[in-house]
């Protein structure tokens, strides 16, 4: 089993009193009512009786016996009836409407294997992105996909690194947790997800500023840093994970091709395809069923890829195209899966620019 990446969080600690005033005695009682609890928990979920027994035995035999509540806790398989609840508890920050929960329960979403506390020693994988570029609902169908809940480089959900099938990350952005370089053996992949600037640049802008700080404003302040910032956090992890798909250790999606209707399942079936490469990872890989949890989850969000777009400058056009123009020419043919994204980016681009300038004339004419 792999070593844990991060420090255990006590996910019982709620269930301590405060020491103060404490005799041993009501010590004792505490302890034993506790461990009560569990022992009813253990046998309400076991069916009780001789198969309880039996059961427990079997656990002991198979894994060295149950030496604390998080073993007991990581012995215990978690029921399609928990499906709402897991949600609730360790899907993606963005939870699920009753409606999608019970459409994807239909499409057969793998077994959920994530406890708290408890340690599956999985192989992670890395997913950067620029902050607000990534699908609100990737990372429930990520959990979807593989039964392991994600978390980011800060582990603000508790939830240790070697537990979770992705570990979010904006570095080398300035909103980032630690740098990643001495997790690289921990980490053999990378999913890296990529929003065009035109549109990753404003959702930043929405989802980070204060209120009081107008659009233009901050736009003219902050535009050609954030846009470098882009570039190189792609630079970055394409540097550092050079091997694209099918057998490589990257896999890169654009955010408009993931929420696309026309592209959506295509990328999701290559996602979990990805995903079970990594030692301890089980994806679902019936393309069905893939398809069938895409739509349930994600489901076609055209709009919605360009609906954070706010107006530019031309000056900011022609930074932002001068970029794209040189990561295209960094790495012009020794990379598969970006340059594609590269060629569209650069085309979405030119065309917004052309349309924002016609729009100029028309109103000063």
């Amino acid at each position: 089993m792999r070593p844990v990446l991060r420090p255990s969080r006590r996910p019982f600690a709620a269930l301590a009193l405060p020491s103060k005033g404490r005799t041993p005695q009501s010590r004792r009682h505490v302890t034993y009512g506790i461990a009560i609890l569990f022992g009813a928990a253990l046998l309400l979920l076991t069916g009780g009786g001789d198969g309880s027994r039996a059961r427990s035995r079997s656990l002991s035999e198979g894994q060295g016996g149950l030496s604390s509540a998080r073993d007991l806790f990581a012995t215990i398989p978690v029921t399609e009836t928990d499906f709402k609840l897991r949600n609730r508890a360790l899907w993606g920050p963005r939870k699920l409407d009753e409606a999608q929960l019970a459409e994807a329960q239909a499409c057969n979403p793998r077994p959920y294997r994530g406890v708290l506390g408890a340690s599956m020693g999985n192989q992670p994988t890395w997913a950067p992105a620029y902050p607000a570029s990534s699908h609100p609902d990737l990372w429930n169908l990520v959990s979807a996909l593989t039964g392991l809940p994600t978390t980011d480089d800060r582990n603000s959900n508790g939830v240790e690194f070697n537990n979770a099938a992705t570990v979010r990350t904006h570095y080398p952005h300035s909103v980032s947790g630690p740098r990643p370089d001495s997790l690289r053996e921990d980490f053999r992949r990378a999913l890296v997800i990529l929003r065009h600037p035109m549109d990753a640049i404003p959702a930043f802008y929405l989802a980070s500023s204060p209120q009081d700080v107008d659009w233009e404003t901050w736009r003219d302040a902050n535009f050609s840093r954030e846009l470098a910032d882009w570039g190189r956090l792609l630079e970055y992890w394409l540097d550092s994970y050079s091997v694209s798909l099918p057998a490589g250790d990257r896999y890169t999606v654009a955010y408009e091709d993931f929420a696309s209707s026309e592209t959506g399942h295509e990328e999701a079936l290559k996602l979990a395809k990805f995903l079970e490469l990594n030692d301890g990872v089980e994806a679902e890989m019936s393309e069905d069923n893939v398809t069938c949890l895409w739509n349930a989850i994600v489901g076609g969000d055209e709009e919605g890829a360009a609906s954070h777009y706010l107006p530019l400058k031309e000056k900011q056009f022609d930074l932002m195209i001068y970029e794209i123009e040189r990561l295209y020419s960094k790495y012009h043919g020794k990379d598969g899966d970006i340059m594609p994204i590269l060629v569209r980016y650069l085309e979405m681009a030119k065309t917004k620019r052309n349309e924002e300038i016609a729009s100029w004339s028309l109103f000063s004419s």
